[in-house]
This record gives structure tokens, C-alpha cells and sequence, in this order.
């Protein structure tokens, strides 16, 4: 992060040039300042109403309220993402440990070098720029993973609920869990976090009409999705690709959509017969965060980081390697210095990682090996 604030203090005499060019604008932190607190602050007054552009779930609103109620909601939501960040990159080098105490001839890789490489990584960047929730989710999804890897499920299980509340795609992470009763205990924690605690202070009425309302706000704003460069959604990306007229996108995705999403389910179920309980699971379900989720940003991709750093060392074959390379490249925030926020998203760069990701993990799992 150091070299990244003297590399744009050079180049523009900003030190969050990095942070700052990933997308449109040079606010910092404008989700949280558009949506997040307004939401917070208007359940503190009794409004209960959602806040449109504010895609929170109850759970998250009522935190979003105890935040607004702490009277320095700045200073505690800022700090509580840079270390979400950190306890990210910490949980990354504890999984790498991991994954090298069951195989010798994985090589030893510097935590400082992962901590450049992290914090040089589009979706690092992007979440960092928009104050996005995703970053809690991708915290508590990573040490989700690591308790499942020191076999405590029941704290697995609730991490995962908490990851769920903040983004309800996290629920492709409960494939890594080992068993169905397992995965039916993370979407009950889920639930309950989610719904059943906001329920109590806002009443189950209120709670179920801001469940719907967000809903509603996600199916309201498909158009506007369907044509964002920021949308890493592989039906979008593909449309963009396949130069589909913008006009036409909204109702192509009425169909491709729900494929999308059939996709991912069997994603899903792949990860869960194939890499269930492995040190790389976490990461590999939510692969399928492209597929399930038409807004999928590029803040909602940071598990893709960690995913390269666990699966790349298991790579045999030229194939499996330079996928894991090119992903590890796409992700690269240079690529948005040379082409521009609107070209990077637009060519769907960070969906590609993720592809090439998925693709290496599944090959690898097949047991390709190097042809010498």
C-alpha cells in the first residue's frame, strides 16, 4: 500500500491515486456516504424505509443504525474496513501455511510480496475506493475457511452467516463446508442474522417489507446494470463482448439471467463433491459470484486473490499455470491505468480472472499433469 501512495504521489501528486482510479469519481467511501449511513440514520429516527441504491439486508441496516448511533460513524467504518482488509491478507497467509503444512513442495512466499500483490489488486482497490460491504463479506468468508481447515465447523458455520448478512452471495461459500447438516446450519445462522435479530427492534412486518424492498431495488435497477462497465455479471460481460445493442440487454436478461444462475448452482455442487473441506474451497465457491449475481462488481471479486495464491501452487501443467498467471495479471491495477476504468470493466477483465480461476482449479482437480 506504501508503494502504491509514492507511486501516485509521483504520477500525480495524490497518495490515493491507485485507490482513486479504479473507477469513476475521486470521492472515497461513497457508498457508505450515499447509502450505508443514510440507512443507518434513518432507522435511528424511526423511518423505516429503504434506501434506494442501498442494496443492505435488515441485519446489515441495523448495524448500519448502531453505527449512526456511535456518533463517529466515519472513524469506526473506515477503521473497520482497512482492518478487515489487513485481517484479509493475515487469513490469506494463514491459509498459504496451511495448504504448505500438507505439501513439502509448495514454495514459501513472503508476506510482505502477498501484501503488495494484494494491495495492488483491482478488486482490493475498488472496495477500498466505494467503502463496499463485500469487504466484511470476503473477511468473514476467509476465516470461514480457515476454521473449516482446522475442523471447527460450528464456527464455520457462523462466520458464514455473519459474511451472508453482509452480502447475501456469500451463501455459495457453504459448499466448502463438509456436510449438508453443516450447510443447513450456516443458512439458518445466515437467516437469523440477517432477519430473525432485526426482527426484534424493527418488528417481523418491517423487516420482511425491507427484505422485499431490497428485492425490488435490485430487480428495479437490471437495466442500469445490464449497460455499467463496472458489471462483471458473465451475461453481461458476454453481451458486451457480442456487442448486443444496449436496448436490447434488459430483455435478453430476463432469459440468460437464470441461466446464469443455474450455472452457478452447479458450480456449486461441484465444489461441494470435489473440494469440500479443503483449504482452497472458500474461494473456489464463490467463483461462482459472476454467474449468481447480476451486479457483480469488481469489489465483490477480492476472493479471487486469495483463490490464485491456494490453487496456483497445485498447478502441473502449462495450461493450469498460465491460467493462474494471466488471472493473477488481469487482476493487475495497471491494466486500469493503461486502459481506463471504463475499458477495463467493459472488457470484462476481473470476470476473465475469475474464469481463468475456475478453469485452472477444475483441471487441476482432474488431475492434469505436466506432459514432459
Amino acid at each position: 500500500m506504501a508503494a502504491l501512495a509514492l507511486g501516485g504521489v509521483l504520477l500525480g501528486g495524490d497518495p490515493l491515486l491507485a485507490v482513486r482510479s479504479v473507477d469513476h469519481g475521486d470521492a472515497l467511501f461513497a457508498d457508505f456516504a450515499r447509502f450505508y449511513l443514510p440507512f443507518g440514520e434513518r432507522l435511528l429516527v424511526g423511518e423505516i424505509e429503504h434506501v434506494p441504491g442501498g442494496t443492505l439486508t435488515p441485519g446489515m441496516a441495523v448495524a448500519m443504525a448502531g453505527l449512526a448511533a456511535s456518533g463517529r460513524p466515519w472513524e469506526l467504518y473506515v477503521g473497520a474496513t482497512v482492518l478487515a482488509l489487513l485481517a484479509s491478507l493475515g487469513l490469506i497467509v494463514a491459509l498459504r501455511r496451511e495448504l504448505r503444512s500438507g505439501a513439502a513442495e509448495v514454495p514459501a512466499w513472503p508476506a510482505a510480496w502477498l501484501g503488495v500483490a494484494f494491495f495492488g489488486m483491482v478488486p482490493t482497490l475498488h472496495a477500498l475506493k466505494w467503502g463496499q460491504s463485500s469487504t466484511f463479506a470476503t473477511c468473514l468468508a476467509l476465516a470461514a475457511g480457515l476454521a473449516i481447515v482446522r475442523r471447527r465447523i460450528g464456527l464455520a458455520a457462523l462466520l458464514l452467516g455473519l459474511a451472508m448478512t453482509c452480502k447475501p452471495w456469500a451463501v455459495l461459500a457453504v459448499a466448502a463446508l463438509p456436510s449438508w447438516r453443516s450447510r443447513l446450519a450456516a443458512c439458518g445462522s445466515g437467516a437469523l442474522l440477517a432477519l430473525g435479530l432485526p426482527a426484534l427492534w424493527l418488528g417481523p412486518a418491517a423487516t420482511l417489507d425491507l427484505a422485499s424492498a431490497l428485492v425490488h431495488d435490485v430487480r428495479r435497477m437490471l437495466d442500469q446494470f445490464a449497460v455499467d462497465p463496472n458489471s462483471q455479471s458473465v451475461v453481461h460481460v458476454a453481451e458486451r463482448w457480442l456487442r448486443v445493442p444496449a436496448g436490447a440487454r434488459a430483455g435478453l436478461d430476463v432469459w440468460l439471467l437464470p441461466v446464469g444462475q443455474l450455472a452457478a448452482l452447479g458450480w456449486f455442487a461441484w465444489v461441494a463433491r470435489a473440494r469440500a473441506g479443503a483449504v482452497d474451497a472458500v474461494p473456489l465457491a464463490l467463483c461462482g459470484v459472476p454467474l449468481l449475481v447480476p451486479s457483480a462488481w469488481p469489489n465483490d471479486l477480492q476472493f479471487a486473490f486469495a483463490g490464485l495464491v491456494l490453487v496456483a501452487p497445485r498447478a502441473e501443467d502449462r495450461i493450469s499455470t498460465w491460467s493462474c498467471r494471466t488471472a493473477l495479471g488481469l487482476l493487475a491495477v495497471p491494466w486500469v491505468w493503461l486502459l481506463g476504468w471504463r475499458w477495463y470493466g467493459g472488457l470484462g477483465l476481473p470476470c476473465a480472472a475469475v474464469v481463468c480461476l475456475a478453469w485452472a482449479a477444475t483441471r487441476i482437480n482432474a488431475g492434469v499433469r505436466a506432459t514432459r
